[in-house]
């Protein structure tokens, strides 16, 4: 009896083992490059019962191979770009297919560990993924630093966004009245001529503030490199009527093409961007005379995508 359960295991091993397949899209990414990895499960009929709980915002990986780059430890974290997705189609068999879009921040061989899914009362187990991640290429012609990245978990609050971000709402508040005082000042003086001042002044004064304030020096380098990345954002989103605050630095440059702008200009701009998002996400830590040229950088950005001025 024991020899018939034995055979009939192995005739249908192959078929239980088929009906559930993991893949990943791309298996070697580079530092903050995407990807999107598939849970498929082959089902009876549609009317099959699927339940499946996806993570949410991060997942948990094993590390297969270790970087120098990577902190301490067996365990390392993959963030999730937007929603687990799931579907059904319909072929010669119906298929259940699950998918999540991923980026990574640390360098390595890694293993995303099986996950489970409930069909028909019964649990099943994906096969676990492996893959790769490799150091940002660089830029031709373009300097871009050497990071240590360490990937930190994002704080259960709902205020964490304010906190965070408060300390440059409190600085543009602070220009803003400072500005205000000067117009009314400014207004006061006899025959003085009252004149608008430009998109491109504006623009200016902010990064002059900004630098001038050497954030750097205070140990608040990430907000130093949060706030030229608004700024920059700010005043190309007004000079060509776009909304980039919420766009991806790939975005950026994707659009500032499609306005005309030449090679060189896409290029510092995306270079300004990237940089500011390896500080921000990859722990990167430039020094003084790299901070500085990115700041030189967004002037002449703004000098050359700015109209004429004539004075009148």
């Amino acid at each position: 009896m024991k020899s018939w359960v034995f055979i009939s295991l192995l005739i249908c091993l192959p078929f239980v083992v088929s009906s559930q397949i993991s893949r990943i899209q791309k298996s070697t990414l580079q530092i903050g490059e995407q990807t999107t990895i598939y849970y498929e499960l082959y089902l009876d009929s549609e009317k099959d019962v699927v339940r499946f709980e996806p993570k949410m915002r991060l997942i948990p990986c094993d590390i297969v191979q270790k970087n120098s780059q990577l902190s301490s430890g067996q365990k390392v974290n993959i963030e999730i770009i937007g929603k687990f997705q799931d579907s059904l189609n319909y072929g010669k068999k119906v298929k259940w297919i699950g998918k999540y879009t991923i980026t990574a921040w640390d360098t390595g061989q890694f293993e995303i560990p099986a996950p489970f899914i409930v069909w028909k009362d019964s649990m099943v187990s994906f096969q676990p993924i492996q893959f790769s991640v490799i150091p940002t290429k660089l830029i031709a012609g373009k300097e871009l630093m050497e990071s240590n990245p360490i990937f930190t978990d994002i704080p259960e609050d709902s205020f964490y966004w304010l906190k965070s971000n408060l300390w440059w709402m409190i600085l543009l508040l602070v220009l803003f009245v400072l500005y205000w005082f000067y117009i009314r000042w400014k207004s006061k003086k006899p025959g003085l001529i009252k004149k608008e001042i430009s998109l491109k002044e504006k623009t200016l004064f902010a990064i002059e503030s900004l630098e001038n304030s050497k954030l750097w020096e205070k140990g608040m380098l990430k907000e130093h490199y949060i706030e030229m990345s608004y700024i920059l954002r700010s005043y190309l989103g007004v000079r060509y009527e776009l909304n980039l605050l919420e766009s991806t630095s790939f975005q950026t440059k994707i659009l500032m093409k499609h306005k005309g702008l030449s090679e060189d200009t896409v290029e510092t701009i995306q270079l300004i961007l990237e940089q500011a998002d390896m500080v921000k996400f990859a722990k990167s830590m430039p020094e003084e005379i790299d901070i500085l040229k990115i700041s030189a950088l967004a002037k002449q950005i703004v000098a050359e995508t700015s109209p004429l001025e004539f004075d009148v």
